[in-house]
């Protein structure tokens, strides 16, 4: 059911001449075993099918019967190209058996905000991110716009699985995060912060995954910050600019903490399907041999060239040792 929701997706797109959105599904639908040649002729297959469908447009004048062949044409050739690949399933992409860590992460977006202006891409973002970090052997959970119990729940649930022996944990958060009086909080789909001091009951204090994280046995636990965003509430709280963005957070022993932006400042949501940051960091995170320090040195200097240094990401690290993705 799933495979045949996206492949309607993926023909939809195709039909409304989306093509680069388009090629970004076929690649999550065929993850692991994609094929940029095969992609590339089935949308040759389409342009063609579609060049014919409006000739018989022409000389028919049904629009709606051309369109459901068009349609129903995509979906076959979809399930071909499908039943193809899951016959070559191409080893490379998938993780390095030299790395036998045990690696565990909860990834969060929250995009729809019932008191707040919605946010374009932290759901796309928390989607993007896991699959990445799928391809790079974590085991992922993903909550999509939760309110804050469902949020607090996965948190601690998180800090609890990553007790049984995990060597890695990582955390990420895409959408509205918040600092007040030096603490940050991150933002659930429900909140209405009509003053500052109701952040406190009504969101999570971000320290609080550094706490279950601690209490983990795991080696190397990694947080990823993508709430830097405009303060939805800032208006009504009359507070001064110098309190935007997130505050900086000491990195517990064994950890690195990423942020979207520095200090104080806030970050882009993106203008296109990823936020500035997140899709800088999916596009550097799966290089092979890439430590942790120097993958976040490429985001920074990537980010700060497109936004002509108006946005400078910002880390936190404890490592005592070099930590890789993709060794």
């Amino acid at each position: 059911m799933e495979s045949e929701n996206a492949r309607r997706r993926i023909t939809d797109l195709i039909v409304r001449g989306k093509i680069e959105t388009a090629l970004k599904e076929l690649s999550i639908l065929f993850e692991g075993k994609d094929d940029h040649d095969t992609v590339i002729l089935l949308l040759s297959q389409y342009s063609d099918l579609s060049r014919q469908i409006r000739m018989n447009t022409i000389s028919t004048g049904s629009a709606m019967v051309s369109r459901n062949k068009i349609i129903n044409a995509i979906l076959e050739l979809l399930s071909e190209l499908e039943n193809e690949m899951e016959e070559k399933v191409e080893p490379q992409r998938k993780p390095t058996s030299r790395d036998k860590r045990k690696k565990l992460a909860l990834v969060i977006g929250c995009s729809e905000y019932e008191h707040a202006s919605e946010l374009r891409n932290p759901v796309n973002d928390a989607q993007g991110i896991r699959a990445e970090l799928e391809e790079l052997g974590f085991t992922v959970s993903i909550r999509e716009n939760p309110d804050l119990r469902e949020l607090k729940m996965a948190v601690d649930d998180f800090g609890l699985e990553l007790q049984k022996d995990f060597d890695v944990g990582l955390f990420y958060f895409a959408g509205h995060g918040i600092q007040v009086n030096g603490i940050n909080y991150l933002i659930p789909k429900e909140a209405n912060l009509l003053e500052e001091r109701y952040a406190e009951y009504d969101c999570l204090r971000a320290d609080r995954v550094l706490m279950g994280m601690e209490k983990s046995r795991s080696k190397v636990n990694i947080v990823i910050l993508d709430a830097c965003r405009n303060n939805p509430f800032e208006r009504s709280w009359g507070r001064d600019i110098s309190q935007r963005g997130l505050a900086f957070m000491d990195a517990p022993k064994g950890s690195f903490i990423a942020y979207a932006t520095s200090p104080g400042k806030t970050a882009s949501d993106g203008k296109e399907e990823n936020g500035l940051y997140t899709g800088e960091l999916i596009r550097f995170i799966g290089e092979k041999q890439l430590s942790i320090t120097q993958l976040f040195q490429k985001v920074r200097k990537s980010v700060m060239d497109i936004s002509n240094d108006r946005q400078i990401p910002w880390d936190a690290t404890s490592l005592t040792a070099d930590f890789y993705f993709n060794p």
